[in-house]
Order: C-alpha cells, then sequence, then structure tokens
C-alpha cells in the first residue's frame, strides 16, 4: 500500500483521487477474507483547521475498507465547526 501511495501522491491533484486510486491499487493485493483500512489527512499551508485560535477536530465518516470502491464522496473529510 506505500507504494501505491507513493505513486498516486506523485500523480494525483486531489487527496480524494490519492485515496481512490490506492483503493484501485488494493483490489489486486487482497482477498476476500483481507481488509486494509488508512487515514487520509491533507495538512494545508496554513495549518491545522482552527476557529477563535482553537484546532478543530477533524471527522470523517465510517467507510468501507479500502479494495472495495471508494466513491467520490467516501474519499471526502469535513472539518466540525
Amino acid at each position: 500500500m506505500l507504494g501505491s501511495f507513493r505513486e498516486a501522491a506523485n500523480v494525483e491533484d486531489a487527496l480524494a483521487d490519492v485515496a481512490r486510486a490506492i483503493d484501485r491499487a488494493v483490489v489486486g493485493d487482497i482477498s476476500i477474507e483481507d481488509f486494509v483500512t488508512a487515514v487520509f489527512v491533507e495538512f494545508r499551508p496554513e495549518g491545522l483547521p482552527k476557529v477563535g485560535g482553537k484546532i478543530i477536530p477533524v471527522v470523517g465518516k465510517a467507510i468501507q475498507p479500502l479494495g472495495y470502491g471508494l466513491t467520490a464522496l467516501d474519499a471526502v473529510c469535513t472539518a466540525n465547526s
């Protein structure tokens, strides 16, 4: 999976596209009994999301493990405000 990440990170512009590329790569490497989980986090130049000087927790929704076909909405996290 690390090799897939390195390859995708050099080719894809958006984090969601990196996640989808890794998902596609994992499909050929796992059997029906296996699963792969990952946390994808993008740090922007301005740093962690903050409101009034306080860091906001980043929350993502629970989705299937990698290798089961991420959709565009599955590959996106949102920050609570």
